[in-house]
This record gives C-alpha cells, sequence and structure tokens, in this order.
C-alpha cells in the first residue's frame, strides 16, 4: 500500500482475493466517500473485515459445541445420558473426542487471531493520535483531521467488539474443556 500525501490517492495491491471478497472491498470503499485519500482507510477497512469474519468464525464454532452438547446429551438443564453401558455407543465416543479436540484447538487458533486483531486495532488509534503533519496542504490537513475523528471512533469500536469475542472465546474454550473432560 501507498499513499500520496500531496494528492491523497491511494494505491493498494490485494494479492489472492476471492471475487467475492473483492465485491467487499469495493462495497465498502463505496460506502466510505467522504473517507478516501485518508491513508488510514484500507487498514481500517481489513480490520472491520477481519472483525466480521472473526464474529462469523466464533458463531460457527459455537453452533458446532451447542450440537456436539445436544448430541451427547451434556446440555444445561438436561440429564447426561451418555451411553456408559453400551460397547458400541462407546467407540463412538472416540469419534466425539477428536471433534472435542479440533473445537478447542479451533477455539485456540481463534483466540490468536483475535488478540492479533486487538494488537493491530491498538496500532491504528496510535496512528490516527499521531499530530498532523505540518508538510500538508491546509485543506488536505483539515479533511484528515475530520476523517480521523470517523475512523478513531471505528476504531475504537473494533476494539471493543474484539475485546468481547476474546472473551466470549474464552468462554466456549471452558465449555469445550468440559465438555472433552465428561466424553473422555
Amino acid at each position: 500500500m501507498s499513499w500520496c500525501a500531496r494528492t491523497g490517492h491511494v494505491n493498494v495491491l490485494f494479492d489472492g482475493v476471492s471475487d467475492n471478497d473483492l465485491e467487499t472491498i469495493v462495497q465498502y470503499l463505496q460506502e466510505a466517500k467522504l473517507l478516501y485519500g485518508h491513508p488510514m482507510l484500507i487498514p481500517i477497512m481489513v480490520m472491520e473485515i477481519l472483525n466480521q469474519y472473526s464474529s462469523w468464525f466464533r458463531n460457527t464454532l459455537e453452533r458446532t459445541l451447542c450440537e456436539l452438547e445436544v448430541h451427547l446429551g451434556v446440555t444445561r438443564g438436561r440429564p447426561q445420558v451418555l451411553p456408559w453401558n453400551d460397547p458400541e455407543a462407546i467407540d463412538r465416543l472416540g469419534m466425539h473426542i477428536g471433534r472435542c479436540n479440533a473445537l478447542m484447538t479451533s477455539l485456540i487458533y481463534h483466540e490468536r487471531r483475535l488478540e492479533f486483531l486487538r494488537t493491530f486495532a491498538d496500532d491504528i488509534l496510535s496512528i490516527l493520535a499521531l499530530p498532523k503533519t505540518p508538510l500538508l496542504p491546509l485543506e488536505r490537513a483539515s479533511e484528515l483531521s475530520m476523517a480521523c475523528l470517523t475512523l478513531e471512533e471505528t476504531t475504537r469500536n473494533c476494539i471493543t467488539l474484539t475485546r468481547n469475542q476474546i472473551h466470549q472465546v474464552l468462554c466456549l474454550q471452558k465449555r469445550s474443556g468440559a465438555l472433552s473432560n465428561v466424553v473422555s
């Protein structure tokens, strides 16, 4: 990515972007027309898209955990119905142990991705807080200052959402660990 301070043009190379991702990027940029020319628009766009994907991925993992809990009969408010006396059912539990372990691994991986996203958002926020250089033309400097207020709010919202997601993932890890212990 490069940004020309004199013209406000941003040039970006997206490598390995699918057609669906490209449509998302174009739609995002069309909705952010007032922020064109700000050097942090693209990093903030990436941050927001990663945040949306992280939320979708966490929801998918939570649904998987709920399905496992219901299938195994280990849910809140329901008695435990694991078939401890049925040899065939005990053999199938090995498959469920593998699914529980895969789920726990995915949750740990997702927590690390969310930590990266939180750090990325913190870095963006610190860049937005930097003083605007006096080398810019006066009208460009005022445009950037106004855009910074909107982008700062967006970044702060992303940080809050990411922290909430991290908390939710930690809770899911505890539930997944408890389920794995029961199945083991």
